[in-house]
């Protein structure tokens, strides 16, 4: 009993975890087949689908995309702020690429000019979109230009969520360089 309660437990904040920070995502609804707007090289070869898993790893939410059943994965891992403050799930790998949810059924690959949150991204120089196979998706200039105000929107702040700021005295001192 002891060890359904703790497993109900984690799966319930498993869940919470990926209502608050990946928007309506779930394993039921991510997991599956994806069509792609541009095929894309993978160990099996130029692939037109990948297979894309939502999950946890090593205590992260992530995402892993592979273009065969054999095929070594790429992992995507969430990010936690972004996500929250752009209310979408945002992930991001080791090679600088960031899987961002247009809607339900749509990721958009992308690999920008400049980290997301750190500046405005203003060159792309990789986008693709996976369609959820059997799903209606957008075109890589929709894509594209979807992808930069979500980074124009997290550098603005302009409708994003408001994260507050806990903790400290709540007094603000100007940095002031001295030499």
């Amino acid at each position: 009993m002891r060890v359904l309660v703790t497993v109900m437990s984690l799966t319930w904040m498993l869940t919470y975890d990926l209502i608050a920070y990946a928007g309506s995502l779930s394993a039921e609804q991510v997991n599956g087949v994806y069509d792609l707007a541009k095929p894309e090289r993978s160990a099996a070869g130029q692939t037109q689908e990948l297979l894309i898993q939502l999950g946890e790893h090593q205590g992260k939410t992530v995402i892993a995309t592979a273009g065969c059943e054999r095929c070594p994965p790429a992992i995507y891992s969430l990010m936690k702020q972004e996500s929250s403050e752009l209310q979408r799930a945002v992930f991001f790998n080791s090679m600088g690429v960031y899987l961002i949810s247009y809607d339900d059924n749509t990721l958009v690959s992308v690999m920008a000019d400049g980290l997301l949150g750190k500046k405005v991204w203003q060159k792309i120089a990789y986008i693709n979109v996976y369609r959820k196979r059997g799903s209606p998706g957008i075109e890589l200039a929709a894509a594209k230009t979807f992808v930069i105000s979500e980074s124009e929107r997290l550098m603005t702040g302009e409708g994003v969520e408001k994260v507050a700021v806990t903790g400290g005295v709540g007094i603000t001192i100007a940095r002031q360089d001295i030499r």
